[in-house]
């Protein structure tokens, strides 16, 4: 038995350093460990596994940290420049919605900031939080003031942040925000369904032309998974229309 088991541990570690190999961004490498991890029954092993992903973790929010902090110090066109040289090798998906967010805020450039928002891969971007969030304090970095609240605890979420941004986009009439929104929710669950579910229903309140503008491609989401219209009787006679 204990000869099967320590076989099985070897494959367990063959099979994880495999995929480290072929990984090429933190992404990548913390998926795979992620993925070992959730199959591993050993607690030492798990446990080993744990510390692997904490140390991507800490890689991830020296990197991030870093790209916020030269944002909040200078807070101008120029530095666009800056934050894209620093961005422009890096091809990890959860580092590239930071830059490409520190970007649109630096430059405005609304359509840039979706195109790029589109084409990335969204589990990363519900992957950041998790990253960011637990005790992060926790390593002792400088933490942006982006994370802190009015009342200086630090509770901001990059997420919430991010799609915030989508979302007032949209609010104010860019036809490819309310897609990417719609999108966007398709891949959320849990806290991030029910968040993006609210900004989709206040579009329909405050935008509702912008909404039926689209509506072949948003039919599906707002009459089957909008909580924050349901009841709604103008949403309900759009629905039933064939």
């Amino acid at each position: 038995m204990r000869v099967i088991r320590f076989s099985l541990l070897i494959l367990s570690i063959i099979f994880l350093f495999s995929n480290l190999i072929y990984a090429q961004t933190l992404y990548e490498k913390r998926q795979a460990i992620e993925k070992q991890y959730y199959l591993q029954q050993n607690n030492q092993s798990k446990g080993d596994i744990h510390s692997s992903i904490d140390s991507i973790d800490l890689e991830y929010r020296r990197q991030i940290f870093s790209l916020l902090l030269l944002y909040e110090n200078n807070k101008n066109k120029s530095n666009v420049k800056s934050i894209n040289s620093k961005c422009s090798s890096n091809k990890d998906p959860v580092i590239n919605n930071v830059c490409n967010w520190i970007v649109f805020k630096l430059s405005h450039d609304s359509n840039n900031f979706i195109r790029k928002a589109d084409a990335n891969n969204p589990q990363a971007l519900w992957t950041t939080d998790g990253i960011i969030m637990p005790d992060i304090d926790k390593y002792g970095l400088k933490i942006p003031k982006l994370f802190e609240d009015k009342d200086g605890n630090y509770s901001l979420s990059f997420v919430d942040i991010y799609i915030d941004d989508i979302f007032k986009l949209a609010l104010k009439g860019n036809d490819s925000a309310l897609l990417l929104l719609n999108k966007l929710f398709e891949s959320a669950d849990g806290y991030y369904g029910e968040a993006i579910s609210y900004d989709l229903g206040q579009i329909f309140i405050k935008n509702k032309k912008l909404v039926l503008k689209h509506w072949k491609k948003v039919r599906k989401n707002y009459c089957g998974g909008v909580s924050e219209l349901e009841g709604d009787q103008e949403l309900i006679n759009y629905c039933n229309k064939k």
